[in-house]
Formats: C-alpha cells, structure tokens, sequence
C-alpha cells in the first residue's frame, strides 16, 4: 500500500478511468472545490489509509504479549474502511453518482463532528458550518437534490443527503465480496469484529478457554487465548477486503493491477496456509 495505492496522485495516465472522470472537473466546479471528482477518489483513498493504519496495528498487537481480541476489534475498523473505499470507487458508475457519494460521506461526517464540539468551540462550528454549507447550497445547481432528517440529540445536526441516504455499514460490507458470491464472508467478520467492540458475551466465547485451578464455590481460574488458526479465519474478511478495495483503486487510477497482484500474493498465500493449519 505505501509504494502502489498512497503516492498516486496527478498527472494521470492517459485513458484510465480517472483521467477521463477529472476532465468533467470543470463541469461540477464550486464552493465544494475546483477539482470535485478528482477529491471523490482520494477520498476513497483516505479510507484505504484508515485501513492501513489499522492492519499495522493488528501487524503489532498480533506479536505483542497478552493481546487477545483486540486484533478482531481493529479487524472490523479495516473491513468497514475497505468496503467503503470500494464503494466510492465502483467502475460501473458515472462521475456524478461518484461525485454524489463522496458528497454524502463527507456529509455525514460533519454531522457526526457536529456531535463532538462544545459549546465553546465556535470557530470550529462555524468552520463546519461553512462546510457543511459549501455542498448543500452548491448541490442544486448541478441537479442533486438536497434531503434532511432530524436533528439529534446532544447538539447533533440535522443528517443530509443527497437524493439517496448512504447504504448501511453492513450493507456496504456485503457489496464488497458480492462480485464473489461471498457476501457470507463481509457478514461473518463484521460480526466477528463486532462482538469484540461491543464486549458482547459471546465475542469472548468465539476464544479458547483452558482452565487453570479446581473450582472453588463454581468459580475456576484460567486464561482465554485464540489460535493462528482461528484468528486467521475471524480476519480473512478485512484482510481480502482491502486487498479487494486496493485493487480497484490501482485499476481506477491506471495502474497495473497485476502488480499489485503479485505484490500480495505472498501474504494472501500465508494467510491460506494458517486458516488450513
């Protein structure tokens, strides 16, 4: 990902398919930015960097010592980023419906910023506030119509949308191994990884347990672990997911799939052999 998907960026190359989105740039150009279809898919991109961020902290924590299940709670952040980016970067869409999608991530962003500033932070507000109303006051006059929710609660703004809502997280990770009749795959990690971020009873019973002393009054000691094997299964979701997403990125931007391809074979072919151990 450091040498193949995060230095791209302009020129690009003659024919591919973001060179041909980009010279509509001059078409949807406003407040929300001169360069609109372009920002879409880095945008998409800057999910892949989360993505990153977050697989060097599974890299971390899976050979640090008394680490157990947070790799798995890292794991659904990876898959969630991954599904997204491969969303925004669909080849079967137009520059506009990208340019829409981008428009309603970054949308519903500012909402959830809204929810996370004091009262005393009035530049910051006013900042999003500006932002905010760089792409609703824009958004008609290339034909998107503007939508709006309720407010929430604890000074959360109003959710807005243009003319469709964003696809629920697990939806966007079902589409994600959809082109390889998976979906079950999406579904199966983000619950895995779910279970873990939600401390649910049962994500610490998907862990080995060995007991450790007799029991005393019903209770015993002992300690929880997971094998290679079983977190290689519980992770094979957001791990294929990015490389799902990241090749499409490569293809998006005219660079050479293949080699991306060869790149990950090594580590997609490790993977393989500790979920068959």
């Amino acid at each position: 990902m450091d040498s193949l998907v995060m230095p791209v960026g302009p020129p690009w190359p003659t024919g591919s398919r973001i060179a041909r989105e980009v010279a509509e740039d001059v078409v949807y150009t406003g407040r929300w930015g001169t360069r609109p279809i372009q920002d879409a898919a880095l945008d998409a991109r800057a999910a892949l960097l989360v993505a990153e961020d977050h697989l060097l902290g599974i890299a971390a924590l899976i050979e640090a010592p008394d680490i157990v299940a947070a790799p798995l709670s890292l794991g659904r952040t990876v898959l969630a980023a991954a599904a997204r980016a491969f969303w925004q970067l669909d080849p079967d869409i137009d520059a506009r419906e990208r340019l829409r999608r981008a428009m309603n991530v970054r949308l519903h962003s500012y909402r959830e910023r809204s929810g996370l500033l004091e009262h005393e932070d009035v530049r910051d507000r006013e900042r999003l506030g500006r932002l905010l109303l760089d792409i609703i006051q824009t958004a008609p006059r290339h034909g998107f119509e503007v939508k709006q929710g309720k407010a929430g609660p604890g000074g959360l703004w109003p959710l807005r949308w243009l003319d469709e809502p964003l696809p629920k997280e697990m939806q966007l990770v079902e589409r994600l191994f959809h082109g390889l009749g998976e979906q079950r795959t999406g579904t199966l990690a983000y619950r895995y990884g779910s279970a873990v971020v939600h401390a649910q009873p049962h994500g610490l019973g998907m862990l080995e347990a060995r007991v450790e002393s007799a029991a005393v009054d019903g209770v015993v000691s002992g300690r929880v672990g997971i094998t290679s094997q079983q977190l290689a299964r519980y992770l094979v979701g957001p791990l294929f997911g990015v490389h799902l997403a990241c090749q499409r990125f490569v293809e998006h931007v005219g660079g050479r799939v293949r080699t991306w391809d060869r790149a990950v074979q090594p580590a997609l072919r490790t993977w393989a052999a500790l979920m068959g151990s």
